[in-house]
């Protein structure tokens, strides 16, 4: 009877360390997956604010969007050297220029904004790669319709007249990023709108919507907030817009952004029409 009494309180004590044991092991896991997900999701955090800094480099309007101006693979080879310049100028920031404030909009053939080589080479190698070379030559600037021209290790700008742009109007939209052995890959969505109406493409052949949703959008984004939107000026009420828009067009098109890493720092290498 007495070793009857031990069996079952062996048992029983057995019985206890295994749900003890079960229950450290529940706890060890818990821990380690929750460790994991909150380490994924900062990792994901971190790869969509990398993602929303470079879309900044490509999100840039010189009279087009040129970096969004193919049906196919567009890369730094297929670009001429004046809108490459360009795109290096609208990256520049006014702090790292030397604004002539007594040289007015309405001014012409007055010096605007002045470059030092050191700066415009600095941005260069920021969008484009550090291996690249500068082909310092004449380029004009469409948002503040200005003639550049090199000389004395200076870029010097001239206020000039305005040239017309195109009556088709390209919006982009930054949609997701991911990663691609060491490449990052921005997914951004595009439409165009003409007089008539929405379209996937730049050649107006398909057609997602007539021009009346457009309107009403925007049609509450002021004349004000609008043109800083075109004119490369992060601004809330616009991107505000520009949200509405991609919410309606599911069916944009869509741009695969390629950037390759180079001495630690991500550089565009190419943008390809994907859908």
């Amino acid at each position: 009877m007495q070793n009857k009494k031990q069996l079952i309180m062996y048992i029983i004590i057995v019985f206890v360390l295994i749900l003890l044991f079960l229950g450290i092991g529940l706890i060890v896991y818990k821990s380690a997956f929750e460790d994991t997900e909150s380490k994924n999701n900062n990792n994901d955090d971190e790869l969509n604010t990398l993602g929303l800094r470079l879309y900044n480099y490509v999100n840039i309007r010189e009279g087009e969007f040129i970096l969004f101006d193919t049906e196919n693979v567009l890369t730094y080879n297929d670009l001429q050297e004046d809108q490459k310049l360009m795109l290096v100028h609208a990256l520049i920031p006014n702090t790292a220029k030397t604004i002539n404030e007594e040289c007015g909009d309405d001014s012409t053939n007055c010096i605007k904004e002045s470059i030092s080589q050191r700066v415009f080479q600095r941005y260069y190698d920021r969008l484009f790669g550090r291996d690249k070379n500068i082909n310092y030559q004449n380029y004009f600037e469409y948002i503040d319709c200005l003639d550049c021209y090199f000389e004395d290790g200076m870029y010097q700008c001239k206020k000039s007249e305005c040239k017309d742009v195109n009556s088709v109007v390209q919006y982009i939209n930054y949609d997701s990023v991911k990663m691609n052995n060491n490449d990052v890959i921005l997914n951004v969505k595009s439409i165009f709108v003409s007089a008539d109406g929405v379209y996937k493409d730049k050649s107006l052949q398909n057609k997602l919507d007539s021009i009346d949703y457009y309107n009403e959008v925007r049609s509450k984004l002021s004349d004000e907030d609008y043109y800083k939107g075109l004119t490369n000026h992060n601004n809330l009420n616009y991107n505000n817009f520009l949200k509405r828009l991609f919410e309606k067009y599911v069916d944009a098109a869509v741009y695969e952004v390629t950037f390759k890493e180079y001495d630690d720092n991500y550089y565009w290498y190419s943008t390809r029409l994907v859908k």
